[in-house]
């Protein structure tokens, strides 16, 4: 593992059980799947402007002033 920088899968009678990653490699995957993450939190935005899910942003904003009664 630390030569090759691959990671070790477990397995019990034939069936992955584990992943062994070193620790750079594994914080390589929690980076990329942070990404991939933010990338589809944009795409299903972009899904609900198509859809007509949106609301003004001046609306939403006097809907958080009024709900933690925050005064303009």
């Amino acid at each position: 593992m630390k030569k090759t920088g691959q990671p070790i899968i477990l397995t019990i009678k034939g069936k992955e059980v584990a992943v062994v990653h070193d620790p750079d490699s594994y914080q390589e995957y929690v980076r990329d799947k942070e990404r991939l993450e933010v990338i589809a939190g944009v795409l299903r935005g972009i899904e609900d402007v198509k859809a007509g899910r949106v609301r003004a942003a001046e609306e939403v904003f006097d809907d958080i002033e009024k709900r933690f009664g925050m005064g303009k």
